[in-house]
């Protein structure tokens, strides 16, 4: 990406830029400036340029099982090269499991999931009848 002042600069002059004019993956300023006609980054340049991080708010839909267009939201912010993980059963009661997001440059990756249909536990236990008599069996 070509970068330019925005207002002719004099020799020794500077101008602060924002990152993101460069690549919205980053935050942050650079500076330009003008040395005997010619543009230059001026030090500490680009090494002030940060990657950003994902903001709380997202919204991401995703289907585990039957479940399908299920809009879950990131409650913190992420940072870059970080991720944000959702038990699968907040999407689908029937399956256990997380889906994680990569926060990738202020962005949240595909995700990748081990969403499983749930287990039956030892506690669950199912109401039955047996020679008239209900009761709970484990």
């Amino acid at each position: 990406v070509d970068v330019a002042p925005s207002v002719d600069l004099a020799t020794g002059a500077s101008e602060a830029r924002l990152c993101g004019e460069v690549n919205g993956g980053f935050e942050g300023e650079y500076r330009l400036g003008c040395a005997a006609g010619a543009l230059e980054l001026v030090a500490p340049g680009v090494d002030t340029c940060t990657e950003k991080g994902c903001p709380a708010g997202l919204v991401v839909t995703v289907t585990v099982g039957s479940t399908s267009n299920y809009a879950l939201t990131t409650a913190a912010a992420v940072d870059h090269g970080s991720s944000v993980s959702f038990p699968c059963g907040d999407v689908n009661s029937g399956y256990s499991g997380t889906i994680t997001f990569p926060c990738t440059l202020g962005a949240l990756g595909s995700p990748a999931d081990d969403c499983a249909p749930a287990p039956c536990e030892t506690f669950q236990g199912v109401q039955h009848t047996l020679n008239g008599v209900t009761g709970l069996a484990a």
